[in-house]
């Protein structure tokens, strides 16, 4: 037995025993004494349980431990006792603190009500009041506050937020102003002034109350999330991201600064570490529709596709379009266009001005080949969100594939408006052509995009040099030696060089758009290797097969893992090697591969490309073969621009620089190559269709060379 059991022997609740009793207590509390504190008012209590200033002194002590389930109990038991204002208060104040503002309330207004001239009571009764979304009678409340206290700083504070986010922003001002003068360190106030000055669209200054927050407190996970919410609203979501993370790491338990991380790690594409916030999120609300569409949407970008469509099926929201348009993106991702434009209907017969899914299921027809059905969404997505760049993007690739050049060609120019091509370069050191002549003045033409867009669209810098100007390229470094090869072209400049003055630039598949002309007859051949490059890669090819037609085979394109879109393409496109295999069966040719960083699969294909270093070498070893066959990849432009022989095998969701031609029995033509020879799948993912065509027309190809 302690002292204080001691002591609380016979303890009444008015008796001088008592009062010494909680009176040690007290002194011990105030002290820090927590524990010889508890022991007292647990003595005290054990002797005198209708003691209500040893229950409340009890609560407080609770509080302060961080035990409010303890606090209510004991703040509870000495409201009962006496209903006094201070334990009304700190019943109702412990109540809103535990989330429980509607129960809170009615304690709140008693203790308010028994002591009007409180400026506590009445913050508080306006915090529980604000909860409940009552915010006229909670303004009225912190008004009061601050008319009985003028210092009550935080009463202050609370009062500014009613006024901010009522529009009110100069009151809201005025008050935090009152409160930061007299203390600058108040972080609350100095939060509540960024809010306003964030709200005036005033971000820099936003930025500068919530930094100066973390000068004193680097800790401070407010300041860290408003300064995230920021960088998010400009676009800068690497920024924001990393604040994002820092608040995960000073709050474990925070589900919001989860989600928030993962929202911007989505939006940089950092798709394994979104996938990590979302599932930390959703282990803290498990199920929460809109973090699951979320993550559905992370493990589709990041080739998880089967992962999000068993996430979304398992949501039990049929008819919410949300789920309905990801699980269609899903599908997509998994090479299902059907089952994904199924998705898209489903979304738009719930909301028909769905912009997105206007896009993504005309986007799907195209690939299908419905591109009449698909222009038709797609315009009316464009009227619907008409400063889309995205939207205008599609109905471009959509209108060039039916051939509509003209219209297609000015659609196309928002890709450079796009979020995929924003800071492709840097800032242009010349203004950008209009397509006038313009004798004696230098064009720089960039290139974009992947090798084979340079390959095929370099052929209008000679017609922009016709208009007077002297060209310069500046083109991707493997392209650098072979583009010098092109009539017209004055120079030609790596990625890394820095352009000399120049007085106008133009992106380079902008060209056909500025000069505003028909697409003009395909030159037989408008790139060639040097001609001693040449001479040695034809005496490695014939050292290598020196009899019979000598074909190169490529099968796959660079699946390009970093971007996710072009990952899906490339597998729509590239084919198993065993799928091509067939072609070798043939006899009368030698068989080259021409991939790049690939073993030849098989002892009957010949491989010279571990001499290749760029596509000059690439070239010349091209020009050494009587027939290049490959998948929709940049050899296939090479193959082309040099003249020579080239059969392309095309997936049945062709890009949009394949248009639909007349050809010959079987295959198709193209106006971009006049010996190249278009195999098109005739239903999605139907190779082996393909190659037995080719085959047939390959046996007829040796049979001729071999009766020459």
């Amino acid at each position: 037995m302690n002292r204080h059991q001691r002591r609380a022997s016979s303890v009444q609740a008015g008796s001088p025993e008592g009062a010494a009793l909680f009176a040690a207590a007290r002194e011990a509390f105030q002290a820090g004494r927590a524990a010889e504190a508890e022991a007292a008012l647990e003595s005290l209590l054990a002797q005198a349980p209708d003691h209500a200033d040893g229950w409340n002194l009890r609560g407080v002590a609770a509080i302060q431990g961080g035990r409010r389930g303890q606090a209510l109990e004991y703040f509870r038991r000495a409201a009962d006792l006496a209903p006094a204002a201070s334990y009304l208060g700190n019943l109702g104040s412990c109540l809103y603190e535990c989330g429980r503002a509607g129960e809170a309330l009615p304690w709140l207004e008693r203790a308010a009500a028994l002591a009007p001239g409180n400026a506590g009571f009445q913050n508080s009764l306006g915090n529980a009041l604000a909860a409940l979304g009552r915010t006229l009678e909670a303004e009225a409340a912190y008004e009061r506050a601050v008319a009985l206290r003028g210092d009550f700083f935080q009463a202050r504070v609370n009062l500014a937020d009613i006024l901010r986010k009522d529009g009110r922003l100069e009151a809201a001002e005025t008050h935090l102003a009152a409160a930061l003068a007299a203390r600058p360190d108040l972080a609350e106030a100095r939060i509540g002034l960024g809010l306003v000055r964030r709200d005036q669209g005033r971000l820099p200054e936003a930025l500068e109350q919530f930094r100066a927050i973390l000068a004193g407190r680097p800790d401070y996970l407010l300041a860290w999330k408003n300064i995230g919410l920021v960088h998010s609203q400009t676009g800068d979501f690497r920024l924001a991201a990393a604040c994002f993370v820092q608040c995960r790491t000073l709050a474990p338990d925070d589900a919001d600064a989860d989600a928030l991380a993962a929202h911007c790690l989505r939006e940089i594409g950092e798709w394994a570490m979104a996938e990590t916030c979302y599932r930390a999120a959703l282990a803290r609300q498990p199920g929460q529709p809109d973090l699951c569409i979320d993550l559905a949407y992370v493990l589709t970008s990041a080739g998880k596709g089967a992962e999000a469509v068993a996430l979304l099926d398992g949501l039990a929201l049929p008819d919410d379009p949300r789920r309905l348009f990801f699980l269609g993106a899903a599908w997509a991702s998994l090479g299902e266009t059907a089952h994904a434009a199924a998705c898209y209907r489903a979304v738009l017969d719930i909301d028909p001005d769905y912009p997105a899914a206007l896009n993504n299921l005309g986007n799907a027809l195209r690939e299908l080949g419905d591109v009449s059905e698909s222009e038709r969404l797609l315009r009316r997505a464009v009227a619907l969100e008409p400063d889309n760049a995205d939207l205008h993007q599609n109905l471009g690739m959509t209108l060039l594939a039916q051939g509509a050049l003209a219209e297609g060609w000015a659609e196309y120019e928002w890709r450079l408006k796009t979020r995929a091509m924003a800071g492709e370069w840097p800032d242009d050191p010349a203004p950008r052509w209009q397509g006038e002549a313009a004798p004696g003045k230098t064009l720089l033409v960039r290139a974009e995009q992947g090798f084979g867009d340079s390959l095929q669209f370099c052929r209008f810098a000679p017609l922009a040099a016709e208009r007077g100007l002297s060209v310069l390229l500046q083109v991707p470094a493997p392209l650098v030696r072979l583009l010098g090869s092109l009539e017209g072209a004055a120079g030609v400049l790596g990625p890394e060089e820095t352009p000399p003055a120049v007085d106008y630039v133009c992106p380079m598949l902008s060209l056909p758009y500025t000069l505003a002309r028909p697409l003009p007859p395909a030159p037989a051949a408008y790139l060639s290797p040097a001609p001693a490059l040449a001479a040695r890669w034809r005496r490695r090819v014939e050292a290598a097969a020196p009899e019979g037609p000598r074909i190169g085979l490529a099968w796959a394109g660079n699946p390009r893992p970093h971007l996710p879109a072009a990952r899906l393409i490339d597998a729509r496109r590239s084919m198993p090697f065993e799928r091509m295999a067939p072609l070798l069966d043939l006899p009368g040719a030698r068989f080259f591969s021409l991939q790049k960083d690939m073993a030849p699969p098989t002892p009957r294909l010949i491989s010279l490309m571990d001499g290749v270093t760029d596509f000059a070498d690439t070239a010349a070893l091209a020009a050494g073969l009587d027939l290049v066959i490959t998948v929709d990849t940049a050899l296939a432009h090479l193959a082309g621009a040099i003249g020579r022989p080239v059969w392309l095998l095309d997936r049945f969701d062709h890009c949009w620089r394949w248009p639909q031609s007349a050809g010959g029995d079987g295959w198709l033509s193209t106006p971009w190559y006049p010996r190249l020879r278009l195999y098109r799948q005739p239903r999605w993912g139907d190779w082996p269709a393909v190659i037995e065509r080719v085959r047939a027309d390959l046996a007829a190809f040796l049979a001729e060379a071999a009766a020459v």
